[in-house]
């Protein structure tokens, strides 16, 4: 069975926003008459901060994930519900995996619907306001997404995709061979579909329909539905008319019409008129055959250019990678960054639609600029310095080279050209050549920035690399100075490292603990260096897939933050109950599986599996699996967020002498601000600071408590 379609049409119109958060596949000027796959994706700011549209990334982020998995995967088949919600999985980890790391979009989501023509049935599917609407042409009814989700159990019409929040995709399915001719799919974002209703839509459906009006006519009467005072969202959509249902080659019923309406030429059998006395006429005066073939070569060619999927994700893909190098020059590493992981995902879509050995070359060229431009991750950083015999550039020659990474945002390659001319410097080998104090400050400060956010940040190496920058930095000591953020951030990294080194030298009495004023030249002690890696905690920055902040702040600070949790968050006893079943020891440890599983591939259904595995586990739940549950029930992530549960469990994890429960025990009790409550924290965050569990440690010097 075959469906022929009309051309399709669409909007993509932008509201009163500085950027339209609405995005649709196929790309607008990508759709085609042969298409077999359309997706309207809302995006929605939400809570996220900063200027840049990110609901508009993450509706194109949900509309390229589904758009790869049925391109990709499905191909010529036909998507049931498990290709469905695995496709979703896939698209909540990647919005999961780009917006975990960063807090400015913590909030963004979108919404989406799409329709898929399969090798046997059509498909809907759909999260939140984004609707769905068919018409049937036979029967003159139509039905809409809406009206299918109030006959479905626990309707969720306002559910969005975030990465973090467990949604069900619902879908509804049409054999091919129950379509008509000239039945109607209609594809709209929120913004849209909040000002029509159905009797309207099936009015202009019906009418059109009958005057044989085709799409284009259907839209235009559908944009005067919507009042000026009702066209401050964004608005787009998707409206698919079919032409033909038939077997094998094209019903000749249909060809003429479905051509016409299609925008593609009219049969030679059956010329335009028109047409047809212009290749009269160019052939009596040009030779006409010819000519006629010529311009037909170029009008295919033009055609292929501008509708080129692959084309349109590479250049959209290099317009983020300008915009990225033009944040970089302007010094918002933030935003260039942002810039650059776009490129990069574009990219991947393109990746899936090249067919030929130059475009794949295209791409890897593209992603190596990228890549040059991208600061080395926090957690592969090496300050290894090569012997000054070995440097092969001279004092001068590296601050320039300096200068170049800075402004491509590459900190740590900046830092070490820096570090090298200012080593010449010391060992009078500059010339006359003058180190740029303030731009080499920045560059180790914010070097040092991101040392501290490693899981296994080695503080003494912090401490040091922020010392050598507040050298350079004198208005850092200035009283009555406004700081800019990212040296008041390493104020409070430098003082946190500070405590922890001097809370290991207290208990352990090591004296070759480095003091936070040592001298920049002194050799680090590497006996300490690896008793303060072990003090470091799972840094919520730092591990893929959760969130960074707990959902209220302590009433003691506000500043404070929840790290999250890792199966091995600190060496304490690892103890359970001995009265447990096997099964019960299973399902603990298959917890645990299904955790780390969730987390490399940042999946809310697989968090949500862990919790279940957890709770069957019963007496067999240990400290670790105890703090994980915790963890998931007090920050809502796979489960419904349930304090009650949280503290239940962070308490079994606490009483079991498992550091990070201990804390989170005493993080939760402080939540409740009751008196009892508080004394109780600070004896469970002591508990957890004397095993060196580093979050308990800065709790209680926030509440101004000694360990």
């Amino acid at each position: 069975m075959k469906v022929y379609l009309k051309q399709p049409n669409y909007l993509h119109k932008r509201g009163d926003k500085e950027e339209n958060e609405d995005f649709i596949f196929p790309i607008p000027g990508d759709v085609s008459a042969e298409s077999r796959l359309f997706i309207v994706a809302d995006g929605d700011k939400g809570s996220s901060k900063g200027t840049q549209s990110h609901g508009g990334v993450a509706a194109q982020s949900v509309a390229m994930g589904f758009a790869n998995q049925f391109l990709n995967l499905l191909k010529e088949g036909d998507a049931d519900q498990a290709f469905l919600e695995s496709s979703l999985t896939y698209v909540q980890g990647t919005l999961l995996s780009y917006f975990g790391k960063r807090s400015e979009y913590e909030g963004s989501k979108a919404s989406f619907c799409l329709l898929h023509f399969g090798s046997n049935k059509a498909s809907l599917a759909w999260v939140g306001e984004s609707q769905v609407y068919y018409y049937n042409s036979k029967h003159n009814t139509i039905h809409s997404s809406s009206q299918w989700e109030a006959d479905m159990e626990n309707p969720q019409r306002s559910a969005w995709i975030d990465g973090r929040s467990p949604v069900q995709v619902r879908h509804k399915y049409f054999a091919l061979e129950d379509l008509n001719n000239d039945d109607v799919f209609f594809l709209a974002s929120g913004g849209l579909s909040n000002h029509l209703d159905p009797a309207s839509l099936k009015s202009i459906f019906h009418n059109v329909n009958v005057a044989k009006g085709g799409p284009e006519k259907m839209l235009a009467e559908i944009e005067d539905l919507i009042l000026p005072d009702q066209q401050k969202e964004d608005q787009s959509c998707y409206l698919v008319s079919i032409a033909a249902v038939g077997i094998g080659a094209k019903p000749e019923a249909a060809t003429a019409e479905a051509a016409s309406a299609s925008g593609n030429s009219t049969p030679l059998t059956e010329p335009a008129p028109g047409r047809d006395r212009l290749a009269r006429s160019l052939g009596w005066i040009f030779g006409g055959s010819l000519l006629v073939l010529l311009i037909s070569l170029v009008v295919v060619a033009a055609l292929e250019k501008n509708s080129n999927p692959f084309k349109n994700l590479v250049k959209q893909s290099s317009e983020h990678l300008q915009a990225g190098r033009e944040a970089n020059l302007d010094q918002d590493f933030g935003k260039g960054k942002d810039e650059f992981d776009m490129a990069l995902h574009l990219l991947d879509s393109a990746s899936q639609l090249a067919t030929k050995p130059a475009e794949l070359d295209q791409i890897d060229s593209i992603r190596k600029e990228i890549h040059a431009y991208l600061a080395i991750s926090p957690a592969s950083i090496d300050l290894n310095e090569i012997p000054l015999d070995q440097l092969t550039l001279t004092a001068e020659e590296y601050v320039n080279e300096g200068k170049e990474f800075f402004d491509k945002g590459n900190i740590i390659s900046a830092y070490h050209s820096f570090r090298n001319a200012q080593r010449l410097m010391e060992a009078g080998k500059s010339g006359d050549t003058k180190l740029p104090a303030d731009l080499v400050a920045e560059t180790f400060i914010r070097l040092a920035n991101q040392l501290y956010l490693q899981p296994n940040r080695d503080c003494q190496v912090v401490n040091q690399v922020y010392d050598r920058g507040f050298q350079l930095y004198p208005a850092a000591s200035n009283e009555g100075v406004t700081l800019p953020e990212w040296v008041q951030t390493a104020r409070i990294n430098q003082g946190s490292c500070t405590a922890i080194l001097a809370e290991l030298q207290r208990r352990t009495g090591d004296s070759t603990v480095v003091p936070a004023n040592k001298p920049a030249d002194q050799p680090v002690a590497s006996a300490s260096n690896q008793r303060s890696r072990s003090l470091a905690p799972a840094s919520s920055s730092s591990t893929s897939g959760q969130p960074a902040s707990p959902r209220t702040s302590s009433p003691a600070t506000s500043n404070s933050r929840l790290a999250a949790p890792t199966s091995s968050a600190a060496p304490a006893v690892r103890s359970a109950t001995t009265t447990a079943t096997a099964a019960q020891k299973k399902a603990l440890s298959e917890g645990m599986r299904l955790y780390e599983e969730a987390k490399a591939k940042n999946s809310p259904y697989l968090f949500k599996a862990s919790a279940q595995q957890f709770e069957k586990a019963g007496p067999a739940l240990d400290g670790p699996g105890a703090y994980l549950l915790a963890y998931l029930y007090h920050q809502g992530v796979g489960v419904q967020a349930n304090s009650t549960k949280a503290l239940q469990y962070a308490k079994q994890s606490a009483l079991q002498q498992w550091a990070a429960g201990e804390y989170l025990y005493g993080f939760l009790l402080l939540e409740r601000q009751n008196r009892r409550d508080t004394l109780t924290a600070i004896s469970s965050l002591k508990l957890s600071a004397n095993q060196l569990y580093v979050d308990a440690v800065r709790k209680l010097q926030d509440l101004g408590v000694s360990p």
